[in-house]
């Protein structure tokens, strides 16, 4: 079960309001997000790294920016392999170090994250109980169809998070692997369980 906040950010006069979160609040369910979103992430930023360096694209993903400033650092000395994972360890540490100095974190959608402070108040909070971290602000605009090339399956995606759907990771059609993510989609908004009102 996930604990998702909004909470609202009052510094110095300002308020923030920020939609549906994250709480993570120990190092084991940092790892569990890690591991329910790094594949995604990972695969979005080499697509994009290699689209860049063929000339097709910018790098536009966040992870592909960070992998692209460590390998200016290390001089093309690493790896692609090397430099994912060695960023993977900084994001995964500076959230982690977030954690135990001040109890909790907030993770958005997009993997930004901010501690825990007394600043913050907590507007609504909602638990979700599913398999796996999907933010609950999630549409149908978030669903991805990806294809690899050459390949013959389809994998559906929402945000960052690959979809499972009656067991099956992977479609022969476009068309089915999209009404898989639309179905649990579907499920996932009528399982969440509002705590506060």
């Amino acid at each position: 079960m996930y604990k998702f906040q909004k909470v609202q950010l009052n510094w110095k006069g300002i308020q923030i309001d920020y939609d549906w979160m994250l709480v993570i609040e120990s190092i084991d369910e940092l790892n569990l997000y890690h591991n329910n979103t790094m594949h995604a992430q990972i695969s979005n930023a080499w697509e994009n790294l290699f689209e860049a360096q063929m000339h097709k694209s910018h790098i536009n993903t966040k992870l592909g920016f960070l992998i692209d400033i460590e390998a200016g650092i290390n001089g093309g000395r690493k790896s692609i392999i090397e430099l994912t994972a060695l960023v993977g360890e900084k994001i995964f540490d500076a959230k982690a170090g977030a954690i135990l100095r001040d109890g909790k974190i907030y993770i958005n959608k997009n993997g930004g994250f901010f501690s825990h402070n007394e600043d913050l108040t907590i507007l609504d909070e909602i638990l979700v109980d599913n398999d796996k971290i999907v933010f609950p602000q999630y549409t149908e605009k978030d669903i991805r169809v990806k294809q690899w090339e050459n390949g013959t399956h389809y994998y559906a995606y929402v945000g960052d998070f690959q979809v499972e759907w009656d067991g099956e990771k992977k479609w022969d059609t476009e068309k089915e692997a999209k009404s898989a993510a639309e179905c649990y989609l579907y499920r996932l908004k009528n399982e969440q369980i509002r705590i506060k009102e």
